[in-house]
């Protein structure tokens, strides 16, 4: 191996190990069921603890496979938080929580950050008088748009959902029918869990209480969410004398290199 080939595989050796210090911070809850740390106007939520600033926003994904904008609601109280009401539905019989009664409905979260979502609190309610039940739709990654820029689903379908997340995959979280943590650690295992933007909703893949004769209903508010905040890496002291070293390499390859042609023009 040429001293320029050494130089270069120490530098690509040390800016690796950089990236691969990437840390996280402690934990951080943001409580959706309290105006304390955010609220929403004109149907977006702004949720900010921190440093972190989530703006969420409401969608449905209707029985034609078109997505459109919905209502989004914040209820406060223990048992309260973050609702959903499609414009097929008035709102009453708890058809305001995030449900997949004629439609499923689901959040878009956008940090201003990367961050790593450990969780969030599903507050379950009875929908339409069905047997209630929580059952949920969960998605994760980088969506490239710019922070404050809310996405543009209306009329887009599920394969441009998956797009806007960076084709991250969506995963079903299978639960019952009383209030719950949704623990997105063994969710999103595969995924890596760290990105800007989270989907919570209504299990994509159950029926539509309307107008199938079923006897529950997916159907939650969405009462927490809890991430780590995502750190730059730091080099440490051996990395940085690695990346100085490849450096210096680099630089004296390429004097060497000029010195040389300079020599060969001469002669």
């Amino acid at each position: 191996m040429t001293i320029a080939r050494k130089a270069k595989a120490l530098l690509a050796s040390a800016i690796l190990t950089c990236g691969l210090a990437t840390g996280a911070n402690a934990a951080t809850t943001i409580n959706l069921n309290s105006t304390a740390q955010g609220s929403v106007s004109s149907n977006v939520g702004t949720f900010t603890q921190d440093g972190v600033t989530v703006k969420i926003t409401a969608w449905t994904l209707g029985l034609d496979g078109k997505i459109s904008r919905s209502a989004l609601g914040q209820w406060t109280g223990a048992t309260a938080g973050l609702g959903v009401t499609s414009t097929s539905e008035d709102g009453s019989l708890n058809t305001h929580t995030a449900d997949n009664n004629a439609g499923k409905d689901f959040f878009i979260f956008q940090f201003s950050t990367l961050v790593d979502v450990t969780s969030a609190q599903l507050n379950t309610y009875s929908v339409l008088n069905k047997t209630a039940d929580s059952d949920a739709t969960v998605g994760f990654g980088n969506s490239g748009l710019a922070y404050g820029t809310l996405p543009t689903l209306t009329n887009q379908s599920l394969s441009d959902l998956t797009t806007l997340i960076n084709g991250g995959a969506l995963w079903d979280s299978e639960g019952g029918p009383s209030s719950r943590p949704l623990s997105l650690d063994q969710s999103l295992a595969t995924a890596g869990k760290i990105g800007d933007m989270l989907l919570i909703g209504a299990d994509f893949d159950g029926s539509d209480g309307k107008l199938k004769n079923i006897t529950s209903i997916d159907g939650f508010k969405l009462g927490s969410i809890t991430f780590n905040k995502v750190t730059p890496p730091i080099p440490e002291p051996a990395t940085w004398a690695m990346m100085i070293t490849g450096f210096g390499f680099v630089g004296g390859s390429m004097r060497r290199r000029r010195n040389a042609d300079a020599a060969a023009q001469t002669a």
